[in-house]
């Protein structure tokens, strides 16, 4: 990654921070709702469906917006299923070892499980489809210590004006592995500056 671009990331977000997080920008929700989602992903409940709706109650626009609708249809898909779904959750959630390559194909297979459950219980109902992006936010939020959250245009954006070397693909070619390699050496960066770690 291009160290002086990094350099001019880190002090404009140093140098608008305030701006961010003002209560009208409130850019760190996503922390909190990451914080939130993973301590109740850990808690017991007596019905599931609760339990991921109340995992997503802070998320906001983190997985959901206007258009698509996926945690709030694995929420309704839970209440018809709540075994099946919880299975595919923890499947998806299973300890790799760090083998992100297979974690990847446990999110396609989480997308493809969920999607014909979703098909059979709200057919025609496509706002509530599971894609790549929406489990990758569910790895995110209910194991944030080893997964980070992923939105293809900005992520591709980043790595070009990072001039990051790995090539995440898109669709079909998409890499799990070379976003979280790109997510992994902005952390160490991250880490390595006082300043970054004070905000």
């Amino acid at each position: 990654m291009n160290n002086e671009n990094i350099s001019i990331l880190f002090r404009n977000y140093i140098n608008q921070y305030d701006f961010l997080n003002n209560p009208e920008n409130n850019e760190i929700y996503k922390w909190q709702a990451i914080e939130h989602a993973s301590r109740i992903w850990k808690k017991d409940y007596q019905d599931f469906a609760q339990k991921l709706k109340d995992a997503f109650a802070k998320s906001s626009n983190l997985i959901n917006n206007r258009i698509v609708q996926p945690a709030h249809g694995l929420v309704l898909l839970a209440q018809r299923e709540p075994d099946k779904v919880r299975e595919a959750l923890e499947a998806l959630l299973a300890e790799d070892q760090n083998d992100i390559p297979a974690r990847q194909k446990r999110a396609l297979t989480f997308v493809d499980t969920i999607n014909t459950l979703l098909d059979k219980h709200f057919h025609g109902k496509w706002k509530y489809e599971q894609d790549m992006r929406a489990a990758i936010a569910y790895l995110a939020m209910f194991d944030p210590d080893k997964n980070y959250l992923f939105k293809a245009t900005p992520a591709h954006h980043f790595a070009q004006y990072m001039e990051y070397d790995g090539d995440i693909g898109s669709g079909q070619t998409f890499s799990l592995q070379a976003y979280y390699t790109m997510c992994e050496q902005l952390t160490e960066r991250i880490n390595d500056s006082p300043e970054m770690l004070a905000n």
